[in-house]
């Protein structure tokens, strides 16, 4: 499993840092007091329709709520002010006047932190724009979803219940 702050290229994502290190790995946690799938909305904002309808079948299969997707960031944003979502995935780059880093932005200002941008780009300066953002990750397209979910129930679900654990 990576590490926060580590970039793994042959997986072609990056994980920043949104883990719980004061819990340690001999922790017990409760299912019952953790989200469900089923209990966490996502708001998915991609232009290419293709990209959306398989990116909504892929999350809906793993059990979570999708909101209608959206293809531009003005879309994002109302859609967000009138249906609130737990996590927002992101794509960089969207139709209309609002790139994915400008409506990640004011969504962040607004007070939702969980965003996770999805890109064809691995660098540059969209790239650096995005991680300076401080989302819970950043995924180059293709996505393998079993990373996508490990970021989204990251950045939802709180860490485990400590039975005996010390902590900080």
């Amino acid at each position: 499993m990576p590490t926060p702050e580590t970039c793994i290229l042959g997986e072609q994502h990056q994980t920043l840092g949104r883990s719980h290190p004061e819990i340690q790995d001999n922790c017990q946690g409760s299912d019952e007091t953790m989200k469900q799938p089923a209990e966490i909305r996502i708001l998915l904002v991609e232009d290419e329709a293709i990209t959306a309808l398989a990116l909504a079948s892929a999350l809906q299969a793993m059990g979570y709520q999708i909101s209608p997707p959206v293809a531009t960031g003005e879309k994002a944003l109302a859609s967000l002010a009138l249906d609130p979502v737990d996590v927002v995935l992101m794509d960089i780059s969207l139709a209309g006047s609002l790139n994915g880093i400008e409506t990640a932005r004011k969504m962040m200002q607004a007070g939702h932190r969980d965003i996770i941008f999805i890109t064809g780009y691995s660098c540059g300066l969209l790239y650096d724009s995005a991680r300076a953002l401080d989302p819970v990750a950043i995924f180059t397209k293709p996505v393998k979803p079993a990373d996508l979910k490990a970021a989204i129930d990251g950045a939802v679900l709180p860490p485990p219940p400590c039975n005996g654990c010390s902590r900080p």
